[in-house]
């Protein structure tokens, strides 16, 4: 081929290469791959991308002869860039390679992508960018020999193609991202609205709309006051459009809703303004918040109610407290009357008796001490502290404590001493002062 017929071809190439609609970059490479064929006359041919550290190939599209087919391979290869023969001199080099001569194959590398005979004559160009080489194409098996202008034009071609995929790469990264940002925007947990400088809505994420009960459309390109009541249009546009200083912090609103509620919400802006400090737009987080306002409401109810509960039960505490300091004083009173009885009428007895000749003494002392437990609190206290004591051991216990012998007590309750000395070790043991060397006596006057 002519070089002007050569050089309007790969015009031609990159033209068609520029124009065709692609949704992928191996259906870039495959389409470039097979105009390097048609434009160098080759029977197979390669594209190569160069990792980034230079150490490896990644080959997207190759050819493969199928009788008098040339198919491109439907997987991509990767290799060591050690690893491969010649083929890839010019990603080691960074220099046209052209063989014109039969490849000697060899076997501890790998041959040349796709073919599955012998390479009669190659030829392999590298792509550079910012002087460092990316990519790698390579033809093979040229009826006639490969030429400057073969290789000039096949340049051209693969630096064009490299750039092309590059551009490719950036739009699928660019959708990609897109796609991750609108997946991240709807299925935030609150809403999101977008303004322009004029406060319309130009994006609500699906949070916001299902917040209000209007769809996008019915939201988008109307403006905010129109879901906001007089004061919260104010508040609006004074802390969201033309306040700097205001536009970044949150405040609270209610948006009216589809159904007529008022939706109250915390509003977290963030004003947008361009480099001359002019507002161009805004956008604001929206949380709602009518959950927390009727916890609040339910809450005051509560207090409210806990407020009154708290004054009632003053009042009570404080009737109860004089209830209780009567039946003190009429406790005190009573206590008084007994002892005033027993002083003025039982112990002139007690003391005639006393006076008396053949009167047990012990009998009647016994019976004083009783006087006196009568306005004192042993026995209740002692049955208090020692339930466990039975009728009986408390009387026993009231006798020792009043100095009265195990004999005598026997003869005053009509049984043994032997009995009386077995209740007196059961009392000690209930009283838990058994075998401690603790005198009863002394222990019962304590208590």
């Amino acid at each position: 081929m002519e070089a002007a017929t050569l050089e309007a071809a790969c015009l031609g190439a990159i033209l068609m290469l520029g124009r065709t609609s692609v949704g992928s970059v191996r259906e870039l490479t495959d389409l470039a791959l097979g105009e390097s064929l048609k434009l160098t006359s080759s029977e197979i041919g390669f594209l190569a991308l160069v990792s980034d550290d230079g150490a490896s190939l990644t080959i997207p599209s190759w050819c493969r002869p199928s009788g008098r087919e040339k198919l491109i391979a439907d997987r991509a290869l990767v290799c060591s860039l050690a690893s491969a023969g010649s083929w890839a001199d010019a990603a080691r080099t960074g220099e046209i390679v052209i063989t014109n001569e039969p490849v000697t194959a060899d076997p501890l590398k790998r041959g040349f992508p796709g073919a599955q005979g012998s390479i009669e004559r190659q030829m392999s160009v590298p792509v550079f960018h910012h002087e460092i080489v990316v990519a790698v194409a390579g033809v093979a098996n040229k009826a006639t020999p490969y030429t400057a202008d073969d290789a000039r034009q096949l340049c051209l071609l693969a630096e064009e193609s490299w750039r092309l995929v590059q551009r490719q790469r950036d739009r699928i990264a660019l959708e990609e991202s897109e796609k991750r940002y609108r997946l991240l925007v709807d299925s935030m947990n609150e809403g999101l609205g977008v303004f322009d400088e004029n406060c319309n809505i130009t994006y609500a994420n699906d949070r916001f709309c299902k917040m209000l009960g209007y769809s996008r459309g019915e939201l988008e390109g109307k403006s905010a006051a129109v879901f906001l009541n007089d004061n919260d249009q104010a508040e609006f546009y004074d802390r969201i459009a033309h306040n700097k200083d205001e536009g970044y912090r949150p405040y609270e609103v209610a948006f009216k809703a589809k159904s007529g509620y008022n939706l109250p919400v915390i509003v977290s802006p963030q004003a947008l303004f361009d480099a001359s400090g002019n507002f161009v737009g805004s956008f604001a987080v929206v949380t709602d918040v009518s959950h927390l306002k009727r916890t609040e409401a339910r809450l005051r109810a509560t207090n409210r109610q806990l407020d009154a509960e708290r004054g009632a039960l003053r009042e009570k505490n404080i009737a109860l407290r004089e209830v209780l300091s009567q039946i003190e004083d009429e406790k005190k009173q009573l206590q008084r009357q007994v002892q005033s009885n027993v002083d003025r009428i039982l112990m002139p007895i007690i003391q005639s008796l006393k006076n008396q000749a053949g009167i047990n003494h012990d009998y009647v002392d016994f019976l004083e001490t009783c006087l006196d437990g009568v306005t004192s609190p042993f026995i209740q206290q002692l049955d208090r502290e020692f339930a466990r004591l039975s009728p009986r051991e408390l009387e026993i216990c009231n006798m020792v404590k009043s100095g009265l012998s195990t004999g005598a007590i026997a003869e005053a309750l009509h049984t043994s001493i032997h009995t009386v000395h077995n209740q007196r070790k059961q009392i000690r043991k209930k009283l838990k002062i058994a075998g401690e060397g603790t005198n009863l006596r002394a222990f019962l006057q304590a208590v």
